[in-house]
């Protein structure tokens, strides 16, 4: 104490110490014995524990409180406790650093799962046998609308918000989940407490009593993630799919209503050999009946249509439907006395035998061009 000053206390010796306070401070015992506190610790002022041992002298209050010290040859986390002995202070200082190392990065963990909860929207749970409640993060009470840990949550309110269109699938899950355990995922919707109807990943484990061989399931954990966004974003692309696909329908149907040239699709049909020997109509436009007079001829095959119909048709379209070689020619169906110019080309599945053609009546032109060469002749 400083006697000029009213006896303010102005530093602290040692009077008694162990060795485990010799190897902490690394200090040797006579340094101890010879200097004062602040002396022997210019940092001890920086760390405020000077005026927590005053104030312990003076008060007669009892001290503890975990520190970090980085000075005078020390390093580390270090729990202190100080209790008033007649006029100083008795105490105790264990080196926790190990321990606030592990607490630290727990923390760190802790607060990186949350991030990467919030930002995923991912929220996790668990269940325990003869508990009441299940545990639930933080992000999974702000899934479902809540404020974190704001109200206890039991598996019959889980139950009660699962959409009703999709509660008998979850219900018949659940149970297989707690008659067998394992691994289960679920994609279904969730009804909010605010009403909101949310589409949910959902992943859980059900986990059996390690020593009971019946398997009887003890513990349910898992992970819910809000993919609403995921499946909006789906249902919009089917949206506009349909929606193309419609208009893409409409166009083509346009298109094959209004061109000149006839065009239809037919099913080539072989035999063992792989020899054509029909076809199937399965489409024809309204050029196709004007072109060739056949009226109706969608599901109907050739053959029925033209018994006498020449051997070299059925030939060309079963090599494009065999090789998917496409074909311009022009050729004379002689049953028909007409002539055509014609396009053949396979369309789907090659497994399917299907063949488009696409063709013109072009029997005034070829009378034309035998009359011109008749003339010419003479």
């Amino acid at each position: 104490r400083d006697p000029e000053d009213s006896g303010r206390i102005v530093d602290f010796s040692f009077t008694v110490f162990n060795l485990q306070a010799v190897e902490m401070t690394r200090r040797s015992a006579s340094e101890l014995h010879a200097q004062p506190l602040r002396a022997l610790f210019p940092r001890f002022d920086d760390t405020g524990l000077f005026a927590d041992f005053v104030r312990v002298v003076e008060t007669g209050q009892p001290l503890q409180r975990d520190l970090w010290y980085d000075g005078d040859n020390l390093r580390g986390w270090f729990n202190v406790q100080a209790a008033p002995h007649g006029d100083g202070v008795v105490v105790q200082v264990l080196d926790i650093t190990d321990r606030m190392q592990t607490d630290l990065a727990l923390r760190e963990e802790t607060r990186r799962l949350r991030e990467a909860q919030t930002l995923g929207r991912v929220g996790s749970f668990e269940w325990n046998e003869g508990e009441e409640h299940t545990r639930w993060s933080d992000e999974l009470y702000r899934i479902m609308g809540l404020e974190p840990q704001s109200v206890p949550i039991t598996v019959e309110m889980t139950d009660q918000w699962v959409h009703p269109d999709d509660w008998p699938a979850m219900a018949r899950l659940k149970e297989q989940s707690f008659r067998t355990p394992g691994q289960y995922v679920s994609e279904h919707r969730l009804i909010r407490p605010d009403g909101k109807v949310l589409w949910i990943n959902h992943r859980f484990e059900s986990l059996a009593d390690p020593e009971d061989s019946g398997g009887h399931v003890v513990r349910v954990r898992g992970t819910v993630q809000d993919v609403t966004e995921r499946k909006q974003a789906e249902e919009e692309l089917l949206r506009l799919k349909d929606e193309l696909i419609r208009q893409a329908a409409d166009e083509y149907r346009v298109l094959f209503n209004s061109i000149d040239e006839g065009f239809c699709t037919v099913e080539v049909l072989f035999d063992a050999e792989q020899k054509p020997v029909d076809y199937r109509f399965l489409q024809a436009n309204p050029a196709f009946e004007r072109q060739t007079g056949i009226e109706a001829a969608a599901g109907r095959w050739m053959r029925d249509i033209g018994p006498q119909h020449e051997a070299h048709w059925f030939d060309i379209y079963g090599h494009v439907a065999l090789t998917g070689e496409s074909m311009r020619f022009e050729d004379h169906a002689a049953r028909l006395g007409l002539w055509y110019d014609v396009y053949a080309f396979r369309v789907g599945d090659p497994q399917l035998r299907r063949v488009g053609i696409l063709f013109n009546d072009i029997t005034e032109r070829k009378r034309a061009e035998l009359t011109l060469r008749e003339n010419e002749a003479r």
